[in-house]
């Protein structure tokens, strides 16, 4: 009979650090290849791009936090990625929002849906900072 054997938090530790070190290099490419295309001449790639860049470098934060922090220090990290990546999606909302307003036409109804869910994560922010 064999015995289970724990899994190590060591190793576990450095697989979450390469997977979130994969994540930062396809959001580079990402990032990169919109604004490398003819795509990255309008405005509303920019802001994705923008928003991209933004999510690799919180996600590279994160990878590090991983690296040489503590279970504490981790979970708190995680905390702080998590709100970042919402505030993110709440200001290219935002973004993206005026843009359509200013398109106008058939793009403000499509506009204020994207304002909703702006608001969704704003409200997402504000409830996991009072918490």
């Amino acid at each position: 009979m064999t015995r289970a054997v724990a899994p190590s938090r060591t190793r576990g530790r450095w697989v979450e650090v390469a997977l979130d070190l994969l994540l930062v290099a396809v959001g580079v490419l990402l990032g990169w290849s919109i604004l490398a295309t003819g795509a990255g001449d309008l405005p509303a790639m920019q802001a994705l791009a923008v928003y991209t860049f933004y999510a690799a470098a919180a996600t590279l934060l994160l990878a590090i936090a991983r690296a040489v922090g503590t279970d504490a220090a981790v979970a708190a990290a995680d905390l702080r990625h998590g709100t970042a990546l919402d505030l993110g999606l709440a200001v290219l909302a935002g973004w993206l929002t005026v843009l359509g307003l200013r398109t106008g036409g058939e793009w403000v109804v499509p506009s204020l849906l994207v304002a909703a869910v702006g608001v969704w994560f704003l409200v997402r922010v504000v409830r996991r900072r009072s918490t």
